[in-house]
C-alpha cells in the first residue's frame, strides 16, 4: 500500500467524537477478518435501520431480521468472553473518518505501514464497536501529541458503502445540530 493514498481524498469524511481503541498488531488473521467484515456489515446494517424510517416488511422479513440481530448481539458476547487486558491499547481523540480511513491523535508514535486493529464505538445503543484493520500512512507530532493517519485494509463494496451512508447520516445530523445551535 503507498504512503501517498490518503483516506480523505475525494469523499465525504467528517470530525467526530467517537470513541475509538486502537491496537497495533503484527498481522491480519484472515479467518477473523473475513468474520469482523461479516460482523462489520451487519452491525452497519442495524444501526443505519434503526436510524432511518421504519422499515417495512419486505422480502427480508421480520423473522430475519430478528435472527440477524441476535447473531450481532451472540457475536458480541462471544468477543467479551474472550477479551483480555491489553496494555497496547490506546484510547485515540480528534477523530475524523471517511469510508477509506481515519484520522486521529494519540500521545505515542507509529511508525509508517503498521498495522492498527481499530474499534471504533459508532452508536451508544449498540456497545458493539465497528472493528478494522488500517495501515498508518503518516504520523506527525503535534505539541504533546502524534497525529496519525491511517488507511483501511480493503473492505467489500457492500461495506464500504453502509460505511459510507453512515458517515454521511452522521454529517447530515452534525448539519442539522449546527443548525439548530445557531438559532
Amino acid at each position: 500500500m503507498s504512503e501517498n493514498i490518503h483516506p480523505f481524498h475525494n469523499v465525504l469524511s467528517l470530525p467526530t467524537c467517537l470513541p475509538l481503541e486502537v491496537r497495533r498488531i503484527e498481522a491480519v488473521d484472515e479467518i477473523q477478518w473475513q468474520r469482523l467484515l461479516y460482523r462489520n456489515t451487519l452491525l452497519l446494517e442495524i444501526v443505519l435501520q434503526s436510524q432511518s424510517q421504519p422499515v417495512r416488511e419486505g422480502e427480508e422479513g421480520r423473522e430475519n431480521q430478528d435472527i440477524r440481530r441476535l447473531d450481532v448481539k451472540l457475536d458480541f458476547l462471544m468477543s467479551l468472553m474472550g477479551q483480555t487486558q491489553n496494555p497496547a491499547v490506546i484510547t485515540a481523540g480528534n477523530i475524523h473518518i471517511s469510508e477509506n480511513g481515519l484520522s486521529y491523535t494519540q500521545p505515542t508514535k507509529l511508525l509508517p505501514r503498521q498495522l492498527l486493529h481499530l474499534r471504533l464505538f459508532i452508536s451508544p445503543r449498540y456497545q458493539h464497536p465497528l472493528e478494522l484493520a488500517a495501515t498508518v500512512c503518516s504520523c506527525v507530532q503535534r505539541s504533546d501529541q502524534y497525529e496519525v493517519t491511517a488507511v483501511f485494509l480493503p473492505l467489500p463494496e457492500d461495506l464500504k458503502e453502509l460505511l459510507a451512508k453512515l458517515i454521511f447520516q452522521m454529517h447530515r445530523h452534525h448539519v442539522a445540530k449546527t443548525r439548530k445551535n445557531k438559532k
